[in-house]
């Protein structure tokens, strides 16, 4: 399956180890949904300095699993606010957004990867 907002065979190539992939994925699945939430209820508050944080904490994870778009945004978000360009808080909940997008992906690879590793042992098992 391809997938639109991270590139998986980048991030298999990095890391090599299906389980190391998969603990690193689910470690930032984990952490952009924690994201998402602390960015939206930060923009509607009007927390610009905890804005750019939390933008600048989603960039990071995001380039862990190749999240090009994710992080383009992200970074542009930290790197306005931080040069005190507040409108660029305005693409705040397109990055929410896309964290919610990028969470659903990565939790659809993550199953497809448990059920390829599920399924080698039996294709195994055959063969003997």
């Amino acid at each position: 399956m391809a997938y639109v907002e991270f590139d998986a065979d980048e991030v298999m190539q990095e890391f090599g180890d299906a389980s190391v992939v998969s603990e690193l994925a689910g470690i930032v699945r984990t952490d952009l949904g924690g994201y998402a939430g602390d960015l939206q209820a930060a923009y509607a508050a009007g927390r610009l300095d905890e804005v750019r944080r939390i933008a600048h904490a989603i960039k990071g994870a995001a380039g862990n699993v190749a999240a090009r778009a994710v992080c383009t945004l992200a970074s542009a978000i930290d790197n306005g606010l931080r040069a005190g360009d507040t409108a660029v808080a305005a693409q705040t909940p397109d990055l929410v957004a896309a964290c919610g997008r990028l969470e659903r992906e990565i939790g659809e690879w993550l199953e497809t990867l448990a059920q390829s590793s599920h399924a080698s042992p039996a294709r195994s098992a055959g063969n003997s």
